[in-house]
């Protein structure tokens, strides 16, 4: 009896894996993705997700079986209910603490396994906001080859190193500012393996077609120097020995308008 009660926990919990998969394929992908599209791009500021929802719809398939055992005397029952939980924990730990980092705990694993899982899991998330351009979480950040050795450089030679970066996502409502700040802290935590650091992060919030709460700090948005004024005001920055490095237009006219090298 103890056998066939842990053979068909087991045999649960592998089920749970085809039916995670499946649900992710077919279902959140396919006509429920209004409820799973915010774990890809969230749309609000709440730390909870409408995807959050499929967490709650298999808590309740558990605890149907737990009172199918204990009311109507259906003994697989409760093996089949503490599968499914030891699954959604595992899936809990691994996906959403793990790899999406919503607690910050388990963030500085930075062995083969785990990379090749984050970077497993980051090419998926690439294939569905390859046509966005809102980097806010950790899986979807990509270090330029060279980046962090030229930051370490940079600390190593007494330069100041910091990131100005317009963040627009903020005023639209797809994140929040905690995102950004767990996205920050992760680059730092990464740059620390290499004894480098960034020294300030700035950013700015706001969008011109999504003012909001943010239309005072319109400053801080590149190609305004915003940003670069307040670095130069908390430090003492050296304008003929500096220079902005950036992907975009705006980034070079910001370091024309502030009178620094752009690259």
């Amino acid at each position: 009896m103890t056998f066939l009660w842990i053979t068909i926990l087991i045999v649960t919990f592998c089920f749970m894996e085809f039916m995670a998969w499946f649900s992710h394929k077919y279902i959140m992908h396919g006509f429920l993705w209004s409820l799973h599209k915010d774990h890809h791009l969230k749309d609000h500021k709440s730390w909870f997700e409408r995807n959050d929802l499929f967490f709650i719809f298999y808590a309740l398939v558990s605890s149907g079986f737990v009172i199918l055992w204990g009311e109507a005397g259906f003994w697989p029952g409760l093996p089949i209910a503490i599968g499914i939980f030891l699954y959604g924990l595992s899936y809990f730990i691994v996906h959403d603490i793990f790899i999406h980092q919503r607690f910050k705990i388990l963030r500085n694993i930075d062995n083969k396994y785990a990379k090749g899982l984050r970077r497993a899991h980051k090419i998926h998330h690439k294939n569905i906001n390859k046509e966005k351009d809102y980097v806010y979480k950790v899986e979807d950040f990509d270090w330029i080859d060279g980046a962090k050795e030229s930051i370490k450089y940079l600390n190593d030679n007494n330069f100041y190193v910091f990131v100005v970066t317009n963040q627009s996502g903020l005023a639209r409502g797809y994140y929040n500012e905690s995102d950004v700040t767990l996205l920050h802290d992760y680059i730092n935590d990464e740059l620390k393996n290499l004894e480098a650091h960034i020294d300030e992060f700035f950013i700015s919030p706001y969008h011109p077609d999504n003012p909001n709460e943010y239309s005072h700090l319109s400053h801080l948005r590149k190609p305004e120097t915003g940003m670069l004024d307040l670095a130069a005001n908390r430090w003492a920055i050296d304008k003929s020995k500096s220079f902005l490095i950036g992907d975009k237009n705006s980034d070079i006219e910001c370091a024309k308008n502030f009178l620094i090298r752009g690259h």
